[in-house]
């Protein structure tokens, strides 16, 4: 009998000793990945500087982040594109781009006029957005607010920044109130302030001011700009908190958002048989079949897109009556 319970004491501790072993193992990898994406950040912010220092970009964040001597960098997150946490001082912001490095961008012709880049960067506006817009809408004042005449730093960084759908969203949609603001550039990256992210799967069911200020949002969406606007990347972990309880929740993520023009320039480039060939994350278009391609007539809502992954299927039997939320969901649409 002694024999039996020393043996299954010998196995208990070594069960305690293989669990100790993997938690430590665990601990050294996430260790080793979290010092390798610092080494990508600071790679990053360092290629940025030199390219400032030899003159090829400019923005206004570049003095703060290139002549800061205790600067810490943190990767926020990186793969293809960077999200790079800054702390300089007592100031803390995200540096974002589509790309990491600045030389991977296009590059606008050295010799390019002022008017001949303007009209590029108008063109560029409007393929990325799809509308037609009014002037004082377009162009270096909506999305850079230096005024002295633009050296070419300022264009190549000018371009490089709208040549990412997010950077244009943050600057053209800032009056919707759906975003963080942009607080700085420099060359490719801009600077926006760090926000609180939700942690939960189901956000809005965590009091009735959630829940109003989650149809705010999709009201928002839906009403604020002349067309409605398509969010194709709805997770709960691309929102946040903004400090105005009058605003809807801010949106972190935005380069899978599009203007209703804008949807549609994006699915007339998919070929399509059938409806099923023309969903683009969550967004889903319909097929005209007689020319071959996508439509810009969209299939399901952002409402119906929302509360399908954000509305566990139990919380309606668990709801009274007059939930707004249900009758929301219920509809499909505002």
């Amino acid at each position: 009998m002694s024999e039996q319970v020393d043996c299954m004491a010998r196995l208990k501790v070594r069960r305690i000793l293989y669990a100790a072993l993997l938690v430590f193992l665990l601990l050294i990898y996430l260790a080793v990945i979290s010092n390798g994406r610092r080494r990508s950040a600071m790679m990053i912010v360092d290629a940025l500087c030199q390219r400032y220092k030899e003159g090829k970009l400019s923005g206004s964040y570049c003095e703060k982040i290139c002549s800061y001597e205790n600067l810490k960098v943190f990767a926020h997150s990186t793969s293809n594109k960077a999200v790079i946490r800054i702390e300089i001082s007592d100031e803390r912001f995200l540096l974002k781009s589509a790309k990491q490095f600045f030389d991977q961008f296009d590059m606008v012709p050295e010799y390019i006029s002022v008017p001949a880049f303007d009209n590029l960067l108008n063109d560029q506006i409007r393929s990325h957005t799809g509308l037609s817009l009014d002037d004082s809408l377009l162009g270096v004042k909506s999305i850079w607010p230096k005024k002295a005449m633009l050296t070419l730093a300022d264009r190549r960084s000018i371009w490089a920044l709208c040549s990412q759908e997010e950077y244009l969203n943050f600057k053209l949609l800032d009056f919707t109130g759906l975003f963080p603001k942009v607080i700085g550039t420099c060359g490719h990256m801009y600077a926006v302030p760090i926000v609180k992210a939700y942690t939960s799967q189901w956000p809005f069911l965590t009091s009735s001011s959630a829940a109003d200020k989650f149809i705010l949002t999709l009201q928002t969406l839906q009403y604020s700009h002349s067309e409605p606007l398509h969010w194709c990347d709805a997770s709960s972990l691309n929102l946040g908190f903004s400090d105005d309880p009058e605003f809807p929740y801010l949106i972190l993520d935005a380069d899978m958002l599009y203007t209703q023009s804008g949807f549609g320039s994006l699915m007339a480039k998919m070929p399509c048989q059938h409806d099923s060939d023309c969903y683009f994350f969550d967004c889903k278009a319909s097929c005209n079949r007689s020319a071959g391609w996508c439509s810009s007539h969209r299939l399901n809502s952002n409402v119906q897109v929302v509360c399908k992954k954000f509305l566990p299927w139990w919380y309606k039997m668990v709801a009274s009556s007059n939930d707004r939320l249900v009758a929301l969901c219920t509809r499909g649409s505002l």
